[in-house]
């Protein structure tokens, strides 16, 4: 059964609730825990859902929402821009997790 079209905010609580509670964010070639502070490759982590976010009449609000588990088993969520907002590290890094996955 499809979801009903979600916001980002809904989609990152939703996922919050089933357990991803960390950040991750795009820090040059590798990724942040903001869990524990610890520096990841993104070689270490699996995705486990992509959600894709429209901006309704502003591109600027494209988005992307990777919920992702690490190899120590933190679970957690990755926000970034998506389209032409979308960083060179960011897309460096997003590829090196779709070719783990």
């Amino acid at each position: 059964m499809a979801r009903e079209m979600e916001t980002l905010a809904e989609a990152t609580t939703r996922l919050a609730d089933s357990g991803y509670v960390s950040q991750f964010l795009v820090r040059g070639d590798h990724l942040e825990c903001r869990t524990c502070d610890d520096d990841i490759d993104p070689g270490q982590l699996t995705i486990d859902e992509v959600e894709r976010f429209e901006g309704m009449s502003d591109p600027d609000d494209e988005a992307v929402l990777f919920a992702v588990t690490s190899d120590c088993g933190h679970k957690g969520t990755l926000v970034a821009a998506y389209g032409p907002d979308m960083t060179a590290e960011e897309a460096a890094v997003i590829r090196q997790l779709h070719e783990r996955s």
